[in-house]
């Protein structure tokens, strides 16, 4: 093997060691990603009754549902 082949062998590794590196980064990136959206929606669904009866009674409400359309 001539001395130019084993430098191209070399970056060959090179660069696919840094595409292994790069698609792993990647996942791990959108996997935390996913799981912070699904753990905030979980907070925000559990969140919503609890603000919505804090608003209602800082508004002075009574806690009763309003009639939409009457």
């Amino acid at each position: 093997m001539s001395g130019s082949a084993v430098i191209d062998v070399v970056l060959l590794l090179f660069i696919l060691a840094s595409v292994v590196a790069g698609w792993r980064q990647g996942g791990s990136v959108a996997g935390f990603s996913l799981a912070g959206v699904l753990a905030g929606g979980f907070v925000g669904v559990r969140a919503i009754p609890v603000v919505l009866r804090l608003v209602d009674r800082a508004s002075g409400g009574d806690g009763a549902e309003a009639d939409a359309g009457e």
